[in-house]
């Protein structure tokens, strides 16, 4: 997130044409600094795979909430295929139990994608044995959590996980 001096008053403006973001005329005190979100550019994109709204907004309210991504949201296996293929995302969360397509077959067509191949893929889902969780990962998933899950702890997993770059 980068930072800006606060605007003068309109005074200072009439004294300073053009000094939109210049300091106060007291050089002995800086200008207090207000955050200013990242250019869009800068944002990252993830897609949420998940059949269950409340689940899915309450994950891109508090992805979002940071100000550096943006969350697309897919309820279905096909609509995160023909999502990832319109704007390939740079992390998919992805649901096991979905309606279409399950989640485990759009891991591996998301693999199979050289758009995608190398995207970072977070499961999330309820399934919970050992045997699961082995199936997720071999699939190609590169992280396995499950329901009930904490929200922040997946924040940090997903944060972790963005590959280095655009982020803000």
């Amino acid at each position: 997130m980068t930072l800006h001096a606060t605007p003068p008053s309109r005074a200072d403006q009439r004294t300073q044409p053009g000094a939109a973001f210049a300091s106060t005329p007291d050089s002995r005190r800086a200008a207090p600094l207000r955050p200013v979100p990242a250019a869009r550019a800068n944002r990252r994109h993830v897609l949420v795979v998940e059949d269950e709204q409340d689940i899915a907004d309450l994950i891109k309210h508090t992805l979002e909430r940071g100000g550096d991504i943006d969350v697309e949201l897919a309820a279905s296996g096909d609509a995160a295929l023909k999502a990832s293929s319109e704007q390939p995302p740079d992390l998919v969360v992805l649901d096991l139990n979905l309606p279409v397509l399950s989640g485990l077959e759009v891991c591996r067509i998301l693999r199979q994608r050289t758009a995608t191949a190398t995207v970072p893929i977070i499961m999330l889902t309820a399934r919970t044995s050992e045997g699961d969780r082995v199936m997720g990962l071999d699939s190609g998933a590169d992280d396995y959590v499950t329901k009930p899950f904490s929200v922040r702890e997946l924040a940090a997993r997903v944060r972790a996980a963005l590959p280095p770059g655009r982020a803000g």
